[in-house]
């Protein structure tokens, strides 16, 4: 039996896309991987779960590169690139339809972000007006990698100035630490302890 949440997701998708989620392919490419990696059975079972998660959107990628980076101990450019062949792995119109449905999901829930552009979440000067949330709706959309090693050093700098206020640095820290953005960034906030 299906838990209710997990039933509602599924009540809501397309019926090719259900189909697909619902089936035996998730789990076929899962095996495949599992096989690839040497995984056990309890890994096999992690690996599995994972995908059928993401393809029900409550996991993403981030969510679901960590999921293996604790797990199996990869590191995350190996996380990242088995979730990248996993993601190809799926018949081109299931990714289609993946995107789409992710849209149409995720544009009801998304909260309105201030007019803050990656502009300006880049912008060393701008940076004491970012706060975690806003950082992680720009992430969870998808900045690129340069930009994001531009945040990370930006914020990193900032949170290291004494005139940085200890509220904003417990702020990030807790974030930093407690939140899958947070671990995906990596950012250094041990210059912000006071």
């Amino acid at each position: 039996m299906l838990d209710p949440i997990i039933k509602e997701r599924v009540n809501i998708l397309e019926p090719q896309y259900r189909d697909f989620v619902l089936g035996d392919e998730p789990v076929t490419i899962a095996g495949e991987f599992a096989r690839s990696y040497n995984l056990d059975e309890l890994k096999s079972a992690v690996l599995e779960n994972g995908i059928i998660l993401f393809l029900l959107f409550f996991f993403n990628k981030p969510d679901l590169e960590n999921l293996f980076i604790e797990e199996y101990g990869l590191d995350a450019g190996e996380a990242s690139s088995l979730v990248e062949a996993i993601i190809m792995s799926l018949p081109e119109s299931i990714r289609t339809a993946q995107e789409e449905t992710r849209k149409q999901i995720f544009n009801k829930q998304e909260p309105a972000t201030p007019n803050i552009s990656v502009e300006n979440i880049t912008n060393p000067n701008e940076v004491g007006n970012i706060t975690p949330k806003i950082l992680e709706e720009f992430m969870r959309k998808g900045v690129s990698e340069p930009e994001i090693d531009v945040i990370k050093s930006n914020l990193e700098h900032y949170l290291s100035n004494p005139a940085t206020s200890e509220d904003k640095k417990q702020l990030w820290a807790e974030w930093s630490k407690n939140n899958t953005f947070g671990l995906q960034l990596g950012l250094n906030t041990e210059g912000s302890k006071s």
